[in-house]
């Protein structure tokens, strides 16, 4: 449940911004990108604090458990396991953030990245599922950071066609263009 409501906020909060208008104000002003997604990781940290807090409670209940009363192999997977679900979440808002500045519609963004943040990492069984999240993550990291102006600003560049241009009347001299 936590995965979906994190792949949501992430597509959401930056499809809406970029689609209104607010994405353009917030960079016509001397904020920094880093700054604008530093407020972004804070935002949904804030919305997952409650989360984070039970999570974390649990996690040392299970895996102090686990060290004491199972075998060492099995304490092995319960932390692999733990590593992924901290991985997969900050892979799906990263992937988020990106698919909200480039996807088409809210509903594309969240698809696009619940299918390759959190259903394909576990796909491949010959390699380990943290490995995946982390290569998503760092490629998502990288596009938004570097490409995070130009995908807002896209909506704003599309060059107009021939066809838009409306005809001049008929007894005019020609205007080369």
């Amino acid at each position: 449940a936590t995965s979906v409501h994190v792949t949501r906020l992430t597509t959401r909060n930056f499809f809406e911004a970029r689609h209104n208008g607010a994405l353009e104000l917030i960079l016509s002003t001397p904020m920094k990108v880093k700054d604008i997604l530093n407020g972004q990781w804070l935002a949904i940290r804030a919305d997952l604090l409650p989360a984070m807090i039970v999570f974390s409670i649990l996690s040392v209940i299970v895996f102090t458990f686990v060290l004491v009363s199972a075998e060492p192999p099995f304490a092995i997977f319960v932390g692999k396991a733990l590593i992924e679900a901290v991985l997969g979440v900050a892979t799906l808002t990263a992937l988020g953030i990106w698919m909200g500045l480039k996807a088409k519609s809210p509903g594309r963004a969240f698809i696009t990245t619940f299918v390759f943040g959190f259903i394909a990492p576990h796909l491949f069984l010959c390699i380990p599922a943290f490995v995946i999240h982390g290569v998503v993550l760092l490629i998502a990291l990288d596009k938004v950071q570097v490409d995070f102006r130009r995908m807002i600003a896209e909506q704003y560049l599309a060059t107009p066609s021939r066809a838009s241009i409306a005809p001049a009347p008929p007894n005019t001299p020609p205007v080369i263009r």
